[in-house]
């Protein structure tokens, strides 16, 4: 499935909140503004990040998730995932938020 697909297809905004890593580097309670299946937008006010810059993202029922960052604007980042979340996965974690 093309990852455009997949998003437009899944996509979901709601509250969810998750902990982004890199290295020694940890921001938790980061709030995701949209989730799909390939990625997420984040608002962002920790450390600086870069196009491109690889990240661990830890969700509440999902840990260390690989994801790249693929564009920033304002306090506002978009997160591509390395793999799909599983669908049952990603129901789970919208089914959780309420």
């Amino acid at each position: 499935m093309e990852v455009g697909a997949a998003t437009r297809q899944a996509g979901h905004r709601g509250e969810l909140t998750v902990r982004i890593r890199k290295g020694p580097l940890e921001t938790p309670g980061v709030r995701v503004l949209d989730l799909s299946l390939a990625g997420c937008m984040i608002e962002w006010h920790g450390w600086k990040l870069q196009e491109a810059q690889r990240l661990l993202v830890s969700f509440p029922t999902l840990s260390n998730v690989g994801s790249t960052v693929l564009w920033i604007e304002d306090n506002r980042v978009g997160l591509l995932f390395d793999d799909l979340l599983h669908m049952a996965v990603y129901e789970h974690m919208i089914a959780a938020r309420g």
